[in-house]
């Protein structure tokens, strides 16, 4: 009503109840001519199969997917609140949407997307339904979910948070908020993961970022002892890895790409350059030696791949140590 330069007015009637009255303006010309569409209004407007159209066109929009945005899935049984919250990250997020627990589990499973936000009070399975069973399933235990819910008591609060929600937001809620504290949730949950890539031997976990489970830390030790067990043979690849963690290529890659923000094939050089680094801190191999050590064959390649991590030559960096 606001945005529509509209006034609301309340008054207490005589006998009981109120009466709200809105006034809002006639035609446009009130508006700032840049928040005005400027397409055809001349035609079909009436027309049914038109506004299908337009609702088949949001629709295949929402789906595009592009590869440099993380993927949101929005799961809310109520179409009006579920096109509000699409729109609003529809820029930052590829989106995907679904309207009840169940189909949110199902999209869940097929997508692995980035975060989940959900509604608790759905039809067919609610969402801490949901939530227990991407949380219980190794493929999906890692996605951030958030809950959103017109059920405020602390009890409620309080069982959304034991099954694994990472936030648990009443209704209403500014947009504003959601999409802050999703891009912290992000960002944090990076935090954690590096600090488990980059000190394997030690977890930081801070009562504010405990975001990743035990299922993931444990799905990421797993595949760091893999990569460091094999990582002297040439021939070591991904294949290798995916096989002995007894998981499909896809949900493998998905999985660890959603975790790191690397795929696979990144993940396992970045383990070898830290290991490299690991063996010329002890001075006692030279570059050529760490090279192969690690499973590069061209000592050549790996002192370009090196030199784009640490900014320094493994030559350079062995002789300031």
């Amino acid at each position: 009503m606001n945005l529509h330069g509209g006034k609301i007015r309340a008054e207490r009637n005589k006998e009981a109840g109120m009466t709200f009255t809105v006034t809002l303006l006639e035609g446009n010309g009130h508006f700032d001519p840049a928040d005005l569409w400027e397409g055809d209004t001349s035609s079909d407007s009436d027309d049914p199969s038109a506004q299908e159209n337009v609702v088949e066109t949001m629709d295949r929009t929402v789906e595009e997917k592009r590869d440099d945005l993380p993927t949101l899935l929005l799961v809310e049984d109520n179409p009006e609140l579920r096109r509000f919250i699409a729109e609003e990250f529809r820029s930052t997020y590829n989106v995907y949407e679904a309207d009840n627990g169940h189909e949110g589990y199902l999209k869940a499973i097929e997508l692995i997307p980035d975060v989940i936000i959900s509604d608790v009070m759905m039809p067919e399975t609610d969402g801490i339904e949901m939530l227990k069973m991407l949380k219980d399933d190794i493929k999906t235990s890692h996605i951030p979910i958030i809950l959103l819910t017109a059920k405020s008591a602390i009890e409620d609060q309080i069982k959304g948070l034991s099954y694994g929600a990472d936030f648990y937001i009443t209704k209403p809620f500014h947009i504003d908020y959601v999409k802050h504290l999703l891009h912290n949730l992000l960002k944090s949950r990076q935090k954690v993961v590096s600090d488990i890539v980059d000190k394997p031997t030690v977890l930081k976990l801070e009562p504010e970022e405990v975001i990743i489970t035990s299922k993931d830390e444990t799905f990421l030790r797993e595949v760091i002892q893999i990569i460091e067990n094999g990582m002297s043979d040439t021939g070591f690849n991904i294949d290798v890895a995916v096989n002995a963690m007894a998981m499909g290529r896809t949900t493998f890659y998905k999985k660890l790409k959603s975790l790191t923000n690397m795929s696979p094939v990144e993940f396992i050089k970045d383990i070898r350059l830290k290991r490299a680094k690991q063996l010329l801190d002890t001075g006692e191999l030279t570059v050529t030696e760490v090279a192969y050590k690690i499973g590069f064959n061209s000592s050549g390649y790996f002192s370009t791949c090196f030199k784009e991590k640490y900014k320094v030559s493994p030559s350079d960096y062995l002789k300031n140590k």
